[in-house]
């Protein structure tokens, strides 16, 4: 009966180890360019969301000085393939702001606004339109069938 349970143990601990480097992940790797107006964008935050109906983790990156950027999504490099709306924001502070953000979020306190409103020490690079969920006009499948660049303009037109 020993010989069995140990024989039965050891060939369970030996699937396991096998099993274990064979995991073959869902996500589909997701990178591409953020421009604005025609420039790479670097330092804006890159958000695949799950259009409605889909069911998929978020997928964030940021973007780098060349305006590339790769998602990443629960731990895992890439996104879920899926229907996605494409957030991107970027915000820097106001002028004044860049030697004190302590200061204008009291100064901004004092005038009855809450410093935690990043609007009141902050502004948008991007038309806030990109930076909101359901007015995005950015749409991205994954897996993408081209290389995946997105146009980001001074100007947009609301997608409501």
């Amino acid at each position: 009966m020993r010989a069995k349970c140990c024989l039965t143990w050891s060939l369970a601990a030996a699937l396991t180890m096998l099993g274990g480097g064979c995991r073959k992940s869902l996500f589909v790797p997701v990178n591409g360019v953020v421009n604005l107006d025609g420039a790479p964008l670097a330092g804006a935050m890159v958000s695949f969301m799950p259009e409605k109906g889909e069911s998929a983790p978020v997928g964030h990156g940021w973007t780098r000085p060349d305006g590339s950027f790769e998602l990443t999504s629960l731990n895992e490099v890439g996104a879920l393939p899926g229907e996605y709306r494409v957030v991107i924001t970027k915000r820097v502070p106001i002028k004044g702001v860049e030697a004190d953000p302590l200061k204008a979020a009291q100064e901004a306190l004092k005038k009855g606004k809450p410093p935690t409103d990043l609007s009141q020490i902050t502004k948008s690079v991007v038309p806030e339109d990109y930076g909101h969920p359901t007015r995005t006009p950015l749409r991205c499948s994954v897996p993408a069938t081209a290389k995946l660049v997105l146009d980001v303009r001074s100007t947009v037109a609301s997608a409501k």
